[in-house]
């Protein structure tokens, strides 16, 4: 039994033996063919190969390329020492030359071992397209966007009582700048910003931030992920103003010692209306137009106030509300008279054998002094007169300036309205005898 024990235990550790040598064997010889996969393999996006860089042409959404895994299969050994950092994917963009949507293979490369192959790809919805990957090419633009605010702006909710208005509305920035694709900056009808008022009972000026909203022609808001802009939102200042009717006046120095017992005045127009800040405008409850220095005044005043459209009382700003432009003052001592007389006009120097037409023969002054004086110089001492001494003597139509002598009664009245030089229309024809009455020849 024993010798029996013995020859059993040499033959199980010969077969031990022969195992291990034929285990080593078979792994390092037959080497089977196994699989593996990696996941997340980054695509190579390169543009400079190929004409796309020269027309002006770019990827839109290069970042969104990457393989969820790749299969490699290939012997025990390659696999094992196959890494990721090994394993590199690309697209060739080389033929590409127009914008739109380009459907193009994923190539990949292996370096290491030369049993490795690419068994599968599984490709990032939504490219997944029989595996292969769908790209965006198109131009970049930047279209910089001055938004106009009495157009591009919406307030919501602003409920305003009588007199009182909103003035333009001022914004920060007035332009953006938009960058996207071609394809979706050109569809790009309207850029606008809206904003809800804060609180609707306040009757003063607020700041909003207003969101802006870009819509096509036909009115539908466009949203896409590759437009940017340089922000998202614009501060919109709302100016609320009331409106308020108040009188002219104006001011007046030195009236001692004037003819005139009282300064007796009207202002023409007498009123006007004005809109400001509430809590401003309704503290205001004259405009005062300026002031006259009336010492030695004896006779009738009359002076033009211009009236802006913007009107600053000390710091605070009053818009005017209406048309007035121009308020006339008009001053009149009691013991002068103010009288519009209608006057035959003269010529004077016109050539011989020629006809001249008058072809406004009258023309109207207004007079203002002591009423005896004006009713004396009437009866013969006032002559309106035009000289044709200077024209170019052509046939025409020519505007000769009028002058009124007043003979001896010069320093006794005096024409309010003297200081616009009036015009008169003549018609010369050469070679006919004139037979205008009052006209001297030369």
């Amino acid at each position: 039994m024993k010798n029996i024990f013995q020859k059993n235990y040499v033959l199980l550790i010969i077969s031990l033996i022969a195992s291990i040598l034929l285990w080593v064997y078979t792994v390092g010889n037959l080497n089977p063919n196994i699989e593996k996969k990696f996941y997340n393999i980054s695509v190579e996006v390169d543009e400079t190969k190929g004409p796309m860089s020269s027309l002006g042409l770019t990827v839109i959404d290069r970042d969104e390329y990457v393989l969820k895994s790749v299969t490699i299969g290939g012997n025990r050994n390659d696999l094992a020492s196959l890494t990721q950092d090994k394993i590199s994917a690309k697209l060739d963009l080389s033929t590409i030359v127009n914008p739109g949507n380009v459907t193009l293979d994923v190539i990949i490369n292996i370096s290491g071992g030369e049993s490795l192959t690419v068994i599968d790809k599984e490709l990032p919805e939504p490219f997944r397209t029989a595996k292969k990957i769908t790209i965006f090419i198109d131009k970049m633009l930047t279209w910089d966007v001055e938004l106009d605010p009495k157009k591009d702006i919406t307030i919501n909710g602003l409920v305003l009582p009588e007199d009182y208005f909103v003035n333009t509305y001022e914004i920060f920035p007035k332009s953006i700048e938009i960058k996207g694709p071609a394809t979706i900056i050109n569809q790009i009808a309207n850029v606008t910003a809206a904003a809800d008022i804060i609180n609707p009972d306040k009757l003063n000026t607020q700041t909003l931030s207003g969101e802006i909203c870009l819509y096509d022609n036909k009115g539908i808001k466009i949203e896409n992920k590759y437009i940017e802009m340089s922000t998202d939102t614009i501060q919109i200042t709302v100016p609320v103003y009331k409106e308020k009717t108040v009188p002219f006046i104006v001011s007046f120095v030195n009236t001692m010692g004037n003819d005139i017992p009282e300064v007796e005045y009207t202002l023409s127009p007498d009123r006007i209306k004005l809109a400001g800040i509430p809590d401003e405008i309704d503290e205001l409850d004259v405009y005062s137009v300026g002031v006259i220095d009336v010492a030695g005044m004896t006779e009738l005043f009359v002076k033009d106030f211009n009236v802006k459209s913007e009107i600053y009382i000390g710091k605070e700003r009053f818009i005017n509300r209406t048309n007035i432009d121009k308020v006339v003052l008009t001053i009149r001592n009691p013991l002068y008279e103010l009288r519009t007389c209608e006057f035959n006009i003269q010529l004077y120097n016109y050539p011989l054998n020629s006809t001249v037409k008058l072809l406004t023969p009258k023309i109207s002054y207004t007079l203002v002094g002591h009423a005896e004086n004006i009713e004396n110089a009437l009866k013969g001492n006032i002559t309106v007169y035009a000289d044709m001494e200077n024209i170019d003597r052509e046939n025409g139509i020519y505007d000769i300036p009028l002058h009124i002598d007043l003979g001896t009664y010069d320093n006794l009245i005096n024409i309010i309205d003297n200081d616009v030089q009036k015009m008169i229309q003549v018609e010369y024809l050469e070679g006919i005898a004139s037979d205008i009455d009052g006209a001297e020849n030369d």
